[in-house]
């Protein structure tokens, strides 16, 4: 990733009328709508929705979280009143029955938001906006749209020296540097962005410090953090995610020269911790602001004089606290301090004998019972495997849960002489299972050596197995409705765009889709809520699951495992204590 080191010819100066109004609407522009993310606190969103209403939103997405436990729910509930009052827009509200955390909100919320716009802003519940923010987000939003070196654009200036743009000729400069203080981006991007942090890890482990370390100073120790596996990066943000992607490719955000955003939450929530004093983060409202004046810079790379104050600023507030140590301080709170990067400059030096000396010294995970956990960390261990190098097929043995799940989905939804499609077929004794019943079996997976396997072990032995095809995960190669019934079973958890691989499996049945999946459980859960089974993404508890799936069809047929891990089992249509797998059945909606 290169800087500029030289600053381009300064254009002449727009003139801009006195009479000038800021307004969310340039011309013939397009406008984004907006996301806010909302949990329990009342008086902050009413702030920030008010800031919203001074920019002439056109579209607005409200995404309440449930409550953690009972301490919360009374301000869960005045933020939702407060949310059904609005009357000067009328916005599409999603009330969360269950509380997923910012991280898993947010993806949730965008992928819901990406299924109908091809761009928004994003604003979190303390995140107040000046009056000319819209108009300035999708002025820029629309402008570079199609250059693949910007990842998004911000409303934030950080507060180094303003000296820096004194013969700066621009409105807006570039940052390695990824902002979730007031932010937008496109479908097109965020799409691309893994938020698997073992996948995020392994695609960064030939990056050296010094490629980390364009994008700040706290880069490299971040990265070493996250490849001991610490669970702050699964569990509460995505903002690092997207930090990373543009990192691996030497992508930049839109800034603009002066601060359009305040935070008002530095005493409590997400972007605070209890030892913090925030710096003040002060609206630089432009009067007389009008969205066609802009300049623009014509490179698409930072300019040094501009990059060099803000990255001298962020090493002084690298750590921004009294020496710590992993006894002293959760890395989670070191790392709102750091990424955030919202407390006075007093520096700090994380003890590097805490970290490993390179990316490449990861433990491997190793099988406990019914789950996979990281093992241990040697010093001199192999690498961790990425998720997407998992198979069926290292010691294939046939589970006994999953048995169970495809004998429930037999007896309850496939019919004599029904051709069925087994998505994430693996070893194939799934296969078999339905071909007691069905006329006509077709197998895929993402797993080549699975694909393999059945080939060898399964086809030719098995009269009603059709085809086996190996294909991406997400775009089946079959027409609209071309099988009666489909089954996924122990699949969707390891998927990272869920929504939309559960509209592909929609579009390809005409009766049923039905998934089975491990329940959440305490015992198989991490503290921070991330799975303990090493290859799972997330798991989800039937209120949950329940809740996504309904974004998906408006009929599900719900039935449940039951019993100990490896047995015996019982079926039944509610959850219980004992609950192993949830197994719903869609019904497509008909297209016409």
């Amino acid at each position: 990733m290169t800087i500029d080191s030289k600053s381009p010819d300064r254009p002449p100066k727009s003139r801009v009328s006195a009479s000038s109004r800021v307004s969310g609407e340039a011309a013939n522009v397009p406008q984004a709508p907006v996301a806010f993310f909302v949990y329990n606190r009342p008086a902050q969103v009413e702030r920030v929705l008010e800031s919203l209403r001074r920019n002439n939103v056109s579209k607005l997405y409200i995404f309440s979280d449930g409550p953690k436990g009972p301490a919360d729910a009374n301000g869960v509930d005045e933020v939702r009143k407060l949310v059904r009052s609005i009357r000067w827009i009328s916005p599409e509200v999603v009330e969360r029955p269950v509380n997923h955390g910012i991280r898993e909100s947010m993806l949730l919320g965008l992928e819901l938001v990406f299924s109908r716009e091809d761009r928004v802003i994003v604003i979190e519940d303390d995140i107040s906006v000046a009056p000319e923010f819209c108009a300035f987000m999708n002025t820029c939003l629309d402008r570079y749209r199609d250059e693949d070196a910007i990842a998004g654009v911000t409303g934030l200036r950080y507060p180094f020296d303003r000296g820096c743009f004194d013969d700066y000729p621009y409105d807006v400069y570039l940052s390695p540097r990824f902002s979730s203080w007031g932010w937008g981006t496109w479908k097109h991007w965020w799409e691309r962005v893994s938020f698997d942090q073992r996948k995020a890890i392994a695609d960064l482990s030939t990056t050296s410090d010094a490629e980390l370390r364009v994008a700040g100073p706290d880069v490299p120790e971040m990265v070493r953090y996250l490849a001991e596996g610490e669970p702050y990066w699964g569990a509460t943000t995505a903002d690092v995610f997207s930090l990373l992607h543009m990192i691996k490719n030497h992508q930049f955000f839109v800034c603009p020269t002066w601060n359009m955003v305040e935070n008002l939450g530095f005493s409590e929530g997400t972007h605070a911790s209890r030892s913090q004093q925030s710096w003040s983060l002060e609206w630089e409202t432009k009067n007389d602001f009008a969205p066609e004046t802009l300049r623009f810079p014509d490179d698409l790379r930072p300019t040094t004089s501009v990059w060099e104050v803000f990255d001298a600023f962020l090493e002084s507030i690298q750590t921004a606290a009294p020496l710590v140590s992993s006894q002293s301080r959760s890395y989670s709170e070191i790392v709102k301090l750091m990424v955030k990067s919202v407390t006075p400059p007093v520096v700090l030096r994380v003890r590097r004998a805490l970290l490993p000396t390179s990316l490449k010294l990861l433990g491997r995970a190793s099988e406990r019972g019914p789950g996979l956990s990281r093992a241990p960390l040697p010093l001199e261990a192999p690498p961790k495997p990425n998720p997407s190098e998992y198979t069926t097929t290292d010691g294939p043995t046939e589970v006994p849960l999953q048995k169970e799940t495809y004998y429930a989905v037999l007896n309850e939804h496939v019919e004599d002489g029904d051709r069925v499609l087994d998505v994430g077929c693996g070893i194939g004794y799934g296969l078999n299972l339905l071909s007691i019943k069905a006329g006509e079996v077709v197998g895929v997976d993402v797993d080549a050596k699975a694909i393999d396997y059945c080939t060898a072990h399964v086809l030719n032995k098995n009269p009603k197995l059709k085809e086996l095809r190996h294909y991406d995960g997400y775009h089946l190669p079959y027409d609209d409705r071309a099988f009666d019934v489909v089954t996924c079973v122990d699949v969707i958890e390891h998927v990272e765009r869920y929504d939309a691989f559960v509209d592909e499996l929609l579009r390809v049945a005409k009766r049923r889709v039905v998934f089975g999946t491990p329940n959440r459980r305490a015992e198989f859960t991490n503290p921070d809520g991330t799975p303990k089974n090493y290859w799972h993404l997330r798991e989800w508890s039937y209120k949950e699951l329940d809740e996504i799936l309904r974004r998906h069809a408006s009929q599900i047929d719900w039935h449940f495992v039951n019993g100990a891990w490896e047995g015996p089992f019982t079926i039944s249509r509610t959850p219980t204590d004992s609950t192993q797998s949830l197994v719903p059945a869609l019904v497509p909606e008909r297209r016409e």
